[in-house]
């Protein structure tokens, strides 16, 4: 079914409309006054919100050219139904008779929904108009394939939140702080929720299970990847070789391989549910074993019994810690005779333990030193929620979860009202700044 030039100048106001009437919070996004730029995201990273921000920023650095009126800004919101019948070719079609030299800024909010996206995307980085848009992790990995794209926009991947950006739109005071972090994990939809917060989990849940993962992989044993899942949170941070988990998962009566299991395990970090991180040994094995943490302390919280759940989650926590520190690097676990480290860092030359309470920082140290002797780090942590009470033999640093020097001068900044009016759409955002009117042509 084709659509009338009238019909898509309708559709492009309705869309247009409902991103203007989209609430925000300010989150750090990169200065997109010129050129081309995806944001890439899981779903329910809050892409759409960081899309509405983008667009509000962009007109406020360039006042001069608003971009407000349905003649200046396009907008396709690619998730409704009406645009799944469209391929990246026809909507290329569709759209480049209207692009005309009064539209400056075009917006494609999931786009990697169209069949043939690239096509698309390719076609319009040839015009004049400046685009914006949306996709998932897992196609904007696929940019490397298309070189044309890596030239022509910019890729910004959008994170959860950290310490720093919860603090800044939360509105908490620092000692209610590490608590929402650490039950709810860092997705901004649950964490910002007004209501019930384990239903809002539930739900990003059974979407990403039901609508992204089991659809995309083409997975049939929808029993055992949940089995799996409810494994791998029985023994976080656990040393597990995928000939384990399969014992494990045929005790409860699935009939699975070990092929099967690790091509599961795969499709887990994939999706960015799960993180693996191998075992540095000097032997090499076809079955290596490796550690299991969880991406999300939200999601990991649904798996969880509720008795010990909040031994698990500071556990996880501190494990991202550990990971956005060395984002950029290996990581290893090493599980020696007399010691074991829970992270080790080759190319930093850093070795860190996790240690849940002061009780526990004696074996924490014991570890280190041993490790030390039989292979020597210049760097020494060792990871607590709350800082050590005891003094640290001199080599050995103490790495806190939650460390509030960085970020205080954050929370006692004096604040523009107007900057930071938490949940306002992009039209009020813009209405209070400039007296603009953007749903007027």
């Amino acid at each position: 079914m084709r659509l009338t030039a009238k019909e898509w100048k309708r559709q492009l106001n309705e869309d247009r409309l409902a991103l203007l009437d989209m609430p925000f919070r300010r989150r750090t996004l990169p200065d997109v006054v010129y050129g081309n730029w995806i944001v890439a995201a899981d779903r329910q990273r809050g892409k759409s919100y960081a899309l509405a921000q983008l667009v509000y920023q962009r007109t406020q650095r360039r006042r001069a050219h608003p971009i407000c009126g349905s003649t200046q800004l396009f907008v396709l919101l690619l998730r409704k139904e009406i645009y799944r019948r469209f391929s990246g070719r026809e909507l290329v079609e569709a759209l480049l008779p209207l692009l005309t030299d009064d539209v400056r800024l075009l917006c494609l909010d999931d786009v990697d929904l169209v069949d043939g996206w690239p096509e698309l995307l390719a076609a319009l980085a040839e015009q004049k108009v400046q685009v914006f848009v949306t996709m998932s992790h897992h196609a904007a990995q696929k940019m490397a394939e298309y070189p044309v794209l890596q030239e022509r926009f910019v890729v910004h991947r959008l994170s959860d939140f950290d310490l720093r950006e919860f603090l800044y739109v939360s509105n908490l005071n620092c000692d209610k702080m590490p608590n929402p972090l650490i039950r709810w994990g860092g997705y901004p939809v649950v964490l910002l929720s007004s209501g019930n917060r384990t239903e809002r989990l539930q739900q990003l849940f059974r979407t990403l299970f039901y609508e992204e993962l089991l659809p995309r992989y083409k997975v049939r044993n929808e029993e055992a990847v949940r089995s799996l899942l409810h494994l791998l949170t029985e023994h976080l941070g656990d040393e597990l070789s995928y000939n384990g988990l399969c014992r494990m998962l045929q005790d409860k009566g699935l009939k699975v391989g070990v092929t099967t299991v690790a091509e599961y395990v795969a499709i887990l970090q994939e999706m960015r549910i799960i993180r693996t991180i191998p075992c540095r040994t000097e032997s090499t094995g076809r079955m290596p074993k490796q550690r299991y943490w969880f991406f999300d302390n939200g999601l990991l919280s649904l798996f969880l019994p509720k008795t010990h759940s909040w031994e698990a989650l500071t556990r996880n926590a501190m494990a991202q810690s550990v990971f956005r520190s060395y984002r950029d690097h290996t990581i290893y676990y090493v599980s020696l005779r007399n010691a074991t480290i829970d992270f080790l860092i080759p190319e930093c030359d850093s070795a860190v333990v996790l240690c849940l309470n002061d009780e526990a920082v004696p074996d924490a140290v014991r570890n280190l030193r041993r490790f030390n002797r039989k292979y020597p780090t210049v760097h020494k942590y060792i990871c607590t929620c709350k800082e050590v009470s005891a003094a640290l033999p001199q080599n050995i640093s103490n790495w806190v979860l939650y460390d509030w020097r960085p970020v205080l001068r954050f929370q006692h900044r004096k604040r523009s009202p107007e900057l930071d009016a938490p949940q306002r759409t992009m039209y009020e955002q813009l209405t209070a700044y400039q007296g603009l009117s953007p749903k007027n042509d």
